[in-house]
């Protein structure tokens, strides 16, 4: 009866210890970019303008200034271009760029999922199709991002990201694309 509960024992151990690792792996975020018009930059851009970002669902349109936080923040922090204007002026300057969006898809997923099942199950996710365009309105290029995040450590559960800091990661995944663009590199992930 001893030598069971050894086995028993170790064998339970041995099962943690796996769905601790796998809950680990699961606990992060997962970026998605998939291109559906590029064309090269015509030219080299100075100034990023950051045009319209709205919300399919206007009950998410609290969302807004967080993407924009990250968009603004990270196309800053990536220092492509002189000037990163969060409004758009009454006429573009010939080397600037225009940045504007629709985000589709926002789903806070379920705590309890991730907590339960773990591995991926009750993932968040936000996702949104993003334009470039120049300065005369002719689209440059067009792509879908999306940023979804599967819970913390352990199996899984922990939520140590909310709606918000996943809406403004996902601004910064756009905002690395489009420099991305602007140096005639690939977007997709």
């Amino acid at each position: 009866m001893n030598r069971m509960n050894g086995y028993f024992r170790k064998a339970l151990l041995l099962v943690i210890l796996c769905s601790v690792i796998a809950g680990g792996m699961a606990g992060c975020t997962f970026k998605t970019v998939k291109p559906q018009f590029v064309s090269a930059p015509p030219q080299k851009y100075s100034i990023a303008v950051v045009g319209d970002i709205v919300m399919e669902d206007k009950l998410w349109d609290n969302l807004v200034p967080h993407f924009r936080r990250g968009l603004i923040n990270g196309l800053l922090e990536q220092k492509a271009f002189e000037k990163v204007l969060d409004s758009v002026p009454e006429s573009l300057p010939e080397s600037a760029l225009l940045l504007s969006g629709k985000i589709h898809e926002v789903n806070k997923g379920s705590t309890a999922l991730r907590w339960i099942v773990g591995f991926g199950a009750g993932r968040a996710k936000v996702a949104g199709v993003f334009e470039i365009c120049g300065c005369d309105g002719k689209k440059l290029a067009k792509f879908e991002a999306q940023e979804s995040y599967a819970g913390g450590a352990g199996l899984g559960g922990a939520s140590y990201i909310d709606i918000e800091d996943l809406t403004q990661r996902l601004g910064k995944t756009v905002a690395k694309r489009t420099v991305l663009w602007s140096r005639g590199e690939k977007i997709e992930e």
